[in-house]
């Protein structure tokens, strides 16, 4: 038996794969472009493409049953950091464009957010769900038992009539 520490750090291993991987391959694939596209495609790839793969990704991962919920508080805490890193430029230099980056990564935090709070929603009525079928089986066994039990007491007295 390994250590529990294992299966989190494997986990989040994954997770930081399956954030890092989509964003080196935009940036590959912007700078495959002739020069004169490459920032208007990285812009647009950044704030468009790379929010709607993390989308795609917890949403797969959902669809398959894998425990999601923590990839997306990955991302979150990954916009925190883009937020973090361009609000400090933007009070720093003044540039527009850290401004725009500072907007977007709040929102984005914010977009992500409520998609957590969604996720930990469904996943909370996937428990109770869950606990009521379990439940109203162990009912249905216990009643089926209680029939069989009177039946069986039923055959017994006609018996020794």
């Amino acid at each position: 038996m390994y250590p529990l520490v294992w299966h989190w750090a494997g986990r989040a291993l994954i997770y930081l794969i399956l954030l890092l991987v989509p964003a080196f391959a935009i940036q590959w694939l912007v700078e495959q472009l002739p020069k004169n596209a490459q920032s208007t495609t990285a812009i647009v790839a950044n704030v468009v493409a790379l929010p709607l793969i993390y989308m795609a990704i917890y949403l797969g991962l959902r669809k398959i049953g894998a425990r999601s919920q923590k990839f997306i508080y990955f991302v979150i805490l990954l916009f925190i950091a883009l937020g973090y890193a361009e609000g400090k430029r933007a009070f720093t230099t003044g540039q527009f464009q850290s401004w725009a980056g500072l907007v977007m990564s709040i929102f984005y935090v914010g977009a992500f957010s409520w998609i957590a709070f969604r996720g930990a929603k469904a996943n909370r009525n996937d428990t109770i769900a869950a606990y009521d079928a379990a439940r109203e089986e162990q009912i249905s066994i216990q009643a089926e038992a209680i029939l069989r039990a009177q039946q069986l007491q039923q055959q017994r007295t006609a018996r020794g009539k």
